[in-house]
This record gives C-alpha cells, structure tokens and sequence, in this order.
C-alpha cells in the first residue's frame, strides 16, 4: 500500500519495535484534548474531543498517548481499561500502550 515505505534515502525506523495494531477507545465526559502517535511517532489522532462523545483510535503499538483533561476521560486499550494516572499538575496524561 501507498505510504507503507520510508522516504528514498531515510532508513526505516527501527528504534521502537512495532507490535501487532490495537484499538484505543476514549470516552469523554467533559472537553479533552488527545493526541496519539504510532510506533513510527507519526500523529494519527490529534483533536479536541466534545463532552459525551466517544472515539475509537486504532493503531500499531506502540502508542504514544497525550490527554488534556484526563480526569474527564476513560480509556480502554484492546479491552483493558487504561489507568491514566500518570498526571502533570494541569491533569495531562501520557500513556505507552503496548
């Protein structure tokens, strides 16, 4: 598929070890901010989430995961529920989902 190589003279990313994709799901009772990128440190989701709703992110782990106003959020990883409890003191969580 298109976009499945690296860029003509950059070596492939090898750093981080990509895992088989999962399925992050984000459910929001109050206005958050995510942003997750992939194994490679592409963004793949990046917005500001409504009250209420609910997104479904899926990706190649590892993944890095940013949340403002975790306290406000409830995630699930490949049907685990995700503790987000590594907060700074604005409530930001940062989260690597294997």
């Amino acid at each position: 598929p298109a976009g499945a190589e690296a860029p003509k003279g950059e070596p492939a990313p090898e750093a981080v070890a990509q895992t088989s994709p999962g399925t992050l799901e984000l459910k929001f009772s109050a206005p958050a901010w995510v942003e997750v990128r992939d194994y490679t440190g592409r963004i793949i989701y990046s917005q500001l989430n409504a009250a209420g709703s609910t997104q479904f992110i899926t990706g190649a782990a590892p993944l890095d995961v940013l949340i403002g106003n975790a306290r406000q959020v409830q995630a699930r990883w490949r049907d685990e529920p995700v503790k987000l409890d590594k907060l700074t003191g604005d409530d930001v969580s940062r989260q690597v989902l294997r």
